[in-house]
């Protein structure tokens, strides 16, 4: 019964999205850092604050600036989300490697992420 319930994909999904959301709920309540603030200074005037090889990360971050503006909190869902499918993307390559439970079981740990980073 145990090795059917590892073998069902929505048992894999549930598990992976609880693990990633426990381990990095706390994201939502952080601020930005000061260098976030450079590069909001930079995208409010039009320019990029970087040089190479970083340069790529601006138009990025001018398209997230004009949804997102000047609140962190949907940064760090998106950042969340993003970990999310990572998350699943690794536990079904994982399943052409090994058994489906020990798949499952590497992607949670990986879900981890950030365990007590705040």
């Amino acid at each position: 019964m145990i090795k059917k319930i590892l073998e069902n994909k929505l048992f894999a999904v549930f598990s992976i999205l609880g693990v990633t959301l426990v381990s990095l709920y706390r994201m939502l309540g952080f601020y930005f850092w000061h260098d976030d603030f450079s590069t909001f200074f930079g995208a409010r005037m039009g320019i990029c604050i970087f040089n190479w090889p970083h340069v790529s990360f601006c138009p990025m971050f001018d398209f997230l600036h004009g949804i997102f503006g000047y609140n962190p909190f949907y940064y760090f869902l998106l950042g969340i989300i993003l970990a999310f499918l990572c998350s699943l993307v690794f536990y079904f390559l994982m399943r052409d490697f090994f058994d489906k439970g020990t798949a499952l079981f590497i992607t949670l740990v990986l879900s981890t992420w950030y365990i007590g980073s705040g």
